[in-house]
């Protein structure tokens, strides 16, 4: 998320390519990471659907605060879709999410490196495994 922003195509579904500039994005059915940071704050675990965010800073500290800020309020409830915001985070639902970049970046999978991709695709199979809490 520290590194230089990358430029990505992103396709959601059967719908057209997006290129975009970011720094970051996320996939996944659950929205809280561990120490109860919520980065997707809509994700619902069993709904049939992946959740994406696009993580994006411009403006240095400036732009990492109001990211940060972002974040901590999505986690209440409150999100700002104010179109100029230095540090965004933009959701969309899926059910298959394909990235793709140019040159290849980092990746993760739960949090463990995974080493340089340059296409990636996630697609939910829902009813595939029983998630039970109690």
């Amino acid at each position: 998320m520290h590194g230089r922003r990358m430029r990505a195509r992103l396709q959601l579904d059967d719908g057209p390519a997006v290129d975009a500039r970011l720094r970051s994005v996320m996939i996944g059915n659950c929205g809280r990471l561990p120490g109860g940071i919520t980065l997707l704050p809509d994700a619902v675990i069993d709904d049939g659907v992946l959740d994406v965010a696009a993580v994006d800073t411009r403006g240095g500290l400036a732009g990492w605060a109001q990211l940060f800020g972002e974040v901590v309020m999505q986690g209440f409830g409150v999100r700002s879709e104010l179109p100029a915001k230095i540090g965004r985070i933009d959701h969309a639902k899926a059910r298959r999410v394909r990235v793709r970049v140019e040159g290849g970046e980092q990746a993760q999978v739960d949090g463990d490196v995974i080493g340089q991709a340059v296409e990636l695709e996630a697609r939910v199979d829902p009813g595939a495994l029983v998630v039970r809490s109690g």
